[in-house]
């Protein structure tokens, strides 16, 4: 049961840890800044990955019963009397254990695939409607690119609501067909290299294998939704600095 023990500790530390950093949040909203919110949900996930936990901890506690003692008084002079013990069985540790590791394999199987068959099929749908940037659109991307020796590929979709990266391997901006100013362009295409030079896409898929490991517990879904806004907030942020007034309005 020592596995199923870590897997239930870290599982319920990760969900105390995201209680109090989302007071913290709400407490310092307006005295803390988007980045920082981000590296703290962070820590967050990186906790619900991490398998650490204290030794003898009071889930161990919770989960093994007392063992119970008793002592047997022999008479003197009978030292070689063989008194009959009274043995109680329990559950198989064994079964239960198996159990329980059916249990979490068969929902933690499920949870998996139909995130990954979601993915596929929008981002199959993604690219299958992409068709090469116009030209005023590729030279905006090429004077932001230029610093960098490979950049991410740069398409736009009709199947795309908003500007998105996808992609961890091979990754891809992807532009919906619209036309947009150069200003706004600039600052749409200089939000997706932020994802892109940060790696947020592959934090993001980190957060939904939390989900997937620890699909019985509500708050690593709940932590998905909120890492995905902190990364947001956090890249706008980062764009938006320098920036006059006017321009970050």
């Amino acid at each position: 049961m020592d596995k199923w023990l870590v897997l239930g500790s870290v599982s319920l530390s990760g969900a105390l840890l995201a209680g109090v950093t989302a007071l913290l949040c709400r407490v310092l909203r307006r005295n803390i800044s988007a980045r920082a919110v981000y590296g703290l949900w962070i820590l967050v996930l990186l906790r619900f990955l991490c398998p650490w936990t204290i030794p003898h901890s009071w889930m161990d506690q919770v989960a093994t019963p007392p063992q119970e003692q008793w002592v047997v008084a022999v008479p003197e002079g009978q030292g070689d009397m063989v008194v009959p013990t009274q043995s109680k069985e329990g559950p198989n540790p064994i079964a239960l254990e198996s159990l329980l590791w059916a249990v979490w394999g068969t929902g933690a199987g499920v949870v998996l695939t139909m995130r990954a068959m979601s993915y596929a099929r929008f981002t199959q749908k993604i690219r299958h409607a992409a068709r090469p940037a116009s030209q005023n659109v590729q030279a905006v991307y090429t004077a932001l690119t230029a610093p960098y020796r490979r950049s991410p590929r740069l398409v736009c979709s009709s199947a795309a609501s908003t500007p998105m990266l996808i992609g961890v391997v091979r990754p891809t901006i992807v532009l919906p067909c619209r036309t947009l100013d150069e200003s706004a362009l600039e600052a749409l295409l200089s939000h997706e290299l932020t994802h892109w030079r940060r790696h947020d896409l592959a934090v993001k898929w980190f957060a939904v294998t939390a989900s997937v490991v620890h699909w019985f517990n509500p708050v690593s879904w709940w932590l998905v939704g909120r890492l995905d806004r902190a990364c947001e907030l956090a890249c706008d942020e980062q764009v938006c600095r320098g920036w006059d007034r006017a321009h970050r309005a």
